[in-house]
């Protein structure tokens, strides 16, 4: 029961941690908006490995994940 919750817990973490870096893309100029979502997937982990800034936790949480996982994760709809 715990673990669930602490794998919920990562799941937010981790969407809002995509989320927060597709924002900083979008202000350092790469217009993503109408980009396919392979192609933000490619755009997310290139600059996670070249130019992001994150802390311990934030790597931990991104190291774990493929292309196809942020690509599934970016593509899912929140409910409201």
């Amino acid at each position: 029961m715990l673990q669930d919750k602490n794998a919920d817990l990562d799941a937010v973490k981790t969407r809002k941690l995509l989320e927060r870096l597709v924002n900083e893309l979008g202000r350092a100029g790469h217009d993503l908006y109408y980009s396919p979502t392979t192609q933000v997937a490619a755009s997310l982990m290139d600059y996670v490995e070249n130019s992001a800034q994150l802390s311990t936790v934030e790597r931990a949480l991104f190291q774990d994940l493929t292309r196809r996982d942020i690509e599934i994760i970016l593509g899912v709809k929140r409910p409201n």
